[in-house]
């Protein structure tokens, strides 16, 4: 019998057709009860419209297939992690034009299916292995197509299933990131919890470090191998360091270098408050890789006021990396004053944060005060004004609605005692 595909032969047993060209790939069943099936696995080549033939009667409509895009990164089949550490892979699949069809994701840890945007999206998975040293998780992709949710590879539904094996991890690699200038002869060490690994580094082309870069520290099996930095490592080169099984490549674990990132104080300019208000700056890195950025979340920067460094004492805390931010949190004081500025690496951030302490005065300052019912009490009040700026200060007193300007030299401002039937009021 014959099948078509755009008039294009196959050949596979019988006759197939896809544009003219004739391929050899599938299978085609015998009739059954009068209905004879193809089978075959899809590649790039395999897509269009499949039409069949029999004696001099051919199909007038056909199937048409097509073969849909997805990537799974990273690919690896076997990762490398320690328990509770969150590792992200991205997911990006082919949306159909003309057909409302999006595909969807269900991660490990998710019950239901959820859109992936245009663009692709990315997926933190955390390691949990409970008492076993490897666990598998999978990612499921399937399309939506109009209000119905497919899952089931038959007709019209579509589905795909990424496993991956998680282990746990031997290797540790100090420092796991290099983010300053390159030094050439700067150390990296790569060590094992298994005491018989054997162990190798590997260079940015993927080829074995020349052995005058490479010292074993335990001087035996190699389970902490140091290697350092030859002068040839530039900006964003990936250094490796691999175990070793009879010959075999086991885990590997990748040090990144940059030398080429920004750090910024976010919405650089200036900061005012009173003596007492907490104060928060944000330190950002840039230019660097979202993933790498997860492994600078055990680091900080340094900050300093002026020329002097800032430490971390009384109210005073220096926030750790989360995503390449880190925030400062002080308390104003007459001495936590002037230009703000953070680094890390050998790069200090261009510009920073003025912050200034703004001096008021409330007359009389005692906290309790004694008067008659209906009593009148009179209050001073005066605020610094900032120069350079439309900035006024303003005062809301216990008995009015709306804000007004304090003068220049300072304001009077009186308050009625009403108690009602309390023995004592508090004012604002």
């Amino acid at each position: 019998k014959q099948w078509y595909q755009r008039r294009v032969a196959i050949t596979a047993g019988k006759q197939w057709y896809q544009r003219r060209v004739a391929i050899t790939a599938g299978t085609i069943g015998k009739f059954i009860n009068g209905a004879s099936v193809l089978k075959l696995t899809l590649t790039e080549e395999l897509k269009g419209v499949f039409k069949c033939a029999y004696g001099d009667k051919e199909s007038p409509d056909g199937m048409t297939v097509r073969v849909l895009k997805s990537t799974f990164e990273p690919s690896d089949e076997t990762r490398y992690a320690n328990q509770d550490e969150k590792i992200t892979f991205r997911v990006s699949s082919e949306r159909i034009s003309g057909y409302n069809k999006i595909p969807q994701i269900k991660t490990p840890s998710a019950q239901e299916f959820a859109d992936i945007p245009e663009d692709g999206g990315t997926y933190p998975v955390t390691a949990d292995y409970g008492d076993k040293d490897s666990v598998t998780i999978t990612f499921v992709l399937q399309y939506k197509i109009g209000d119905k949710s497919v899952n089931v590879l038959k007709d019209d539904m579509y589905t795909k299933t990424y496993e991956v094996t998680l282990k746990k991890r031997e290797l540790s690699v100090s420092p796991k990131i290099l983010v300053k200038k390159i030094i050439s002869g700067e150390k990296i060490t790569c060590s094992s919890t298994n005491s018989n690994a054997v162990l190798k580094w590997k260079d940015n082309g993927g080829n074995d470090a020349d052995d005058k870069d490479v010292e074993s520290l335990d001087g035996g099996s190699g389970k902490q191998l140091q290697y350092t930095l030859p002068s040839a490592v530039n900006d964003k080169d990936v250094l490796t360091c691999v175990t070793m099984n009879n010959g075999d490549e086991g885990e590997s674990i990748q040090v990144k270098v940059y030398n080429s990132f920004d750090i910024k104080v976010d919405r650089n300019g200036e900061r005012y408050g009173y003596v007492g208000d907490e104060v928060s700056i944000t330190c950002r890195l840039t230019g660097i890789d979202s993933g790498d950025l997860e492994l600078l979340n055990d680091q900080q920067p340094t900050w300093k006021i002026g020329e002097s460094a800032l430490s971390q004492e009384g109210d005073t805390t220096i926030g750790k990396f989360i995503n390449g931010a880190s925030v400062l949190k002080l308390t104003l004081t007459e001495e936590l004053k002037g230009v703000f500025k953070c680094a890390y690496g050998d790069k200090e951030s261009p510009d920073g944060m003025t912050v200034r302490v703004l001096k008021s005065t409330f007359e009389p300052s005692d906290e309790t005060r004694y008067a008659n019912q209906d009593e009148k009490i009179t209050f001073r009040v005066s605020s610094e004004r900032i120069s350079g700026y439309n900035k006024i200060p303003q005062i809301k007193t216990p008995s009015a609605q709306e804000f007004v300007d304090i003068p220049e030299n300072g304001g009077t401002y009186s308050v009625t005692a009403d108690y009602g039937d309390k023995d004592s009021v508090t004012i604002t």
